[in-house]
């Protein structure tokens, strides 16, 4: 079994060689034994030096590169130079015995009986095209089973695990679409046993998701004999349970009749692992009977809902990951009798999605609508804006008028107030008018108290002006300031000239007969002039200088949180902690500190010799993670690779 197939291989720059009794690819050739770092093997090199890639396999096949590796063997591209095309060649190791090859090649021979039984369903799952054994070339060597695949250049579900988690939309679909793969091999009573990421394609096409299940080595009928297995004989030294120990049922476990339930419960472990970037039911321990002793105990009871999963798509998963099986999705009343757990599993996670779909486009169409209505709000404020910048005009014109014959009649000699009557009546007039247009677009306008004269005719002059500098204040206000509009920010550059006030103001509505003239204004009492020694008003005023604050020295560097990452979810040890799944850790460094080493390993290969992924060594030094003069972190730029893709 594979733990993790790669289907587009990178080309490497430096020749690889393979080690053609466990198939470990490196790429040292002066290595005197293998180094395959599970210890298994440290074969002696051959007389001719290690086998390079390509290598040729029974004369059909051409191993061109290394796609995934896993407890029994790898997988390779290769080319099938009979039939011209690009095939997945599965190659098994430890073939030393007679005993050992008829067993691999039973294996292999059900693994393709399965496929070509579900053949007829190419949409859904992975084909077989031929398997076969090459006998050992001489007394060192061993003989090679293998197994000829269909070439998927698809990432598998494993690959996408650096994207978790995922948006709860994508799982159900991701699901939805696994658990219609599952559907044509559950009504042919078979059940796969060993549903993981890494034997799972997906394609994701906008709305439209599919999936291919392979990897069909432990597939039994339903009610087959729990203990039925074609590689325990394998690993001796430990009893194995077919499958992968934090995607096993609980009935799998405890080696019971299984049924397709057991296959639901796994595809529901996946997605949780999807949607949270962890395992619902984590398996901790040295060894598989320890881990599946842990296990056994957590699998009783789901997990609290985590608070990145909506309550909709967590009681489905809650439904799938039931302890009792006969609770996983049961055939609803006046069901069809091809009906299997899988569909129901679909129609829930399809209803969820679809729900989730009109949930957003509901909430998308009340943001338009707030959308529309804010546009429109922000059209009449640069209306409003842009009459107002046209009324500032005016009352500029009209205010330099009145300040011009404010100061024309500052010397009276008695015949100026009868020869301004009618300048003063046509200038109250069209006051009177501009106040009115300035109240359509802004309210009414009240102009602060002035202080009076004893003229009748110069009574209005100060009124005038003042209500006229408040127009012209409020109008500045709402005019837009630079090219920005209605936004009053100022951008850098020219600015524009300010717009020239029109020579008449037939365009504001007419003063009805009968208006305001010198003689109706209001005789203003109290003090007659304003006292020439007061104290200038706010807006003359000079503002208060304000101290400069002295600025605080930034305290000393003590500690300083760093962040590492890894490129999958991992067991990391340090010695400050220890994380049992993270993709994302947390350090404390102190300047001048202590070299920091990090012990790390992919979380499904915690405890098995036989995994692509062992365990992984990095060491720190403090000037690596942090500017001790900044006093800031400075953690590696790349993710830290739990699994390398070449040894």
């Amino acid at each position: 079994m594979v733990s993790d197939t790669r289907i587009i291989p990178v080309p490497s720059q430096r020749p690889r060689f393979v080690c053609t009794h466990c198939w470990f690819v490196f790429e040292d050739d002066r290595a005197l034994t293998c180094p395959s770092p599970e210890g298994i093997c440290r074969n002696p090199r051959p007389e001719g030096g290690w086998s390079a890639l390509p290598y040729r396999v029974r004369g059909n096949f051409v191993l061109q590169s290394l796609l995934g590796r896993g407890g029994m063997g790898a997988v390779f591209l290769a080319w099938n130079t009979e039939h011209e095309r690009p095939v997945a060649l599965k190659v098994a190791q430890r073939l030393g015995s007679e005993k050992s090859q008829q067993q691999i090649r039973e294996m292999f021979e059900h693994e393709a009986r399965q496929s070509t039984f579900l053949a007829t369903y190419p949409k859904h799952y992975v084909s077989v095209l031929s398997f076969g054994v090459e006998a050992a070339r001489d007394a060192q060597s061993d003989g090679i089973a293998f197994l000829e695949m269909e070439y998927v250049q698809l990432p598998t579900l494993h690959m996408l695990l650096r994207e978790t988690p995922m948006p709860p939309l994508r799982v159900a679909r991701i699901g939805a679409a696994l658990a219609q793969s599952l559907i044509p091999m559950h009504q042919h009573r078979l059940v796969h046993r060993d549903l993981k990421p890494g034997n799972v394609f997906v394609h994701e096409g906008g709305i439209q998701t599919e999936t291919r299940v392979f990897d069909f080595g432990v597939c039994v009928p339903e009610g087959a004999d729990p203990n039925r297995t074609s590689f325990a004989h394998l690993y001796p030294q430990r009893e194995v349970i077919p499958g992968t120990d934090v995607y096993m049922s609980p009935e799998q476990m405890d080696r019971q009749p299984l049924y397709v339930e057991s296959d639901i419960h796994a595809v529901g472990s996946i997605l949780w692992r999807l949607c949270t970037k962890n395992v619902p039911f984590r398996a901790v321990g040295p060894d598989q009977q320890t881990k599946l002793d842990d296990r056994r105990k957590r699998v009783q009871t789901v997990p609290s809902r985590p608070d990145s999963m909506p309550q909709g798509l967590y009681d489905i998963l809650k439904q799938a990951l039931d302890p009792n099986p006969d609770k996983r999705f049961p055939q609803p009343p006046g069901n069809a009798r091809d009906y299997t757990p899988a569909m129901g599993l679909m129609r829930a996670l399809q209803g969820f999605a679809d729900d989730l779909v009109r949930e957003r486009r509901a909430q998308t169409e009340k943001s338009r609508q707030q959308v529309r209505s804010l546009v429109s709000k922000a059209q009449l404020i640069e209306n409003k804006v842009e009459r107002a910048a046209q009324l500032a005009a005016h009352v500029q014109g009209m205010l330099d008028e009145l300040r011009a014959l404010a100061e024309y009649l500052e010397e009276d000699d008695g015949e100026k107030s009868n020869s301004t009557t009618d300048a003063l009546a046509t200038l109250a007039a069209k006051v009177r008018a501009l106040e009115d247009e300035a109240s359509r677009l802004i309210g009414g306008i009240d102009p602060p108290p002035v202080p009076p004269v004893p003229q009748r005719w110069r009574g209005w002059l100060p009124w005038t002006i003042a209500g006229l500098s408040a127009l012209v204040a409020v109008a500045a206000a709402m005019k837009p300031s630079g090219p920005t509009g209605s936004g009053g920010v100022e951008v850098a550059g020219p600015k524009p000239p300010p717009p020239n006030p029109p020579e008449d103001i037939t365009q504001f509505p007419p003063v009805p007969d009968g208006g305001p003239t010198i003689g109706d204004a209001p005789t203003p009492v109290g003090n007659p002039e304003p006292d020439p020694g007061q104290q200038p008003d706010a807006e003359t005023a000079a503002p208060p200088v304000t101290p400069t604050p002295t600025p605080t020295p930034p305290p000393a560097c003590s500690k300083v949180t760093v962040e590492l990452a890894f490129d999958m979810v991992a067991r990391v040890e340090t010695g400050q902690r220890i994380w049992e799944e993270a993709k994302t850790i947390e350090l404390e460094v102190s300047p001048g500190g202590p070299d920091i080493t990090v012990s790390y390993q992919d979380v499904d290969s915690v405890g098995d010799p036989g995994a692509p992924c062992q365990p992984q060594q990095k060491t720190f030094t403090t000037a690596e993670l942090i500017d001790e003069k900044a006093c800031t972190a400075r953690p590696p730029k790349d993710p830290i690779a739990v699994c390398p893709k070449t040894r």
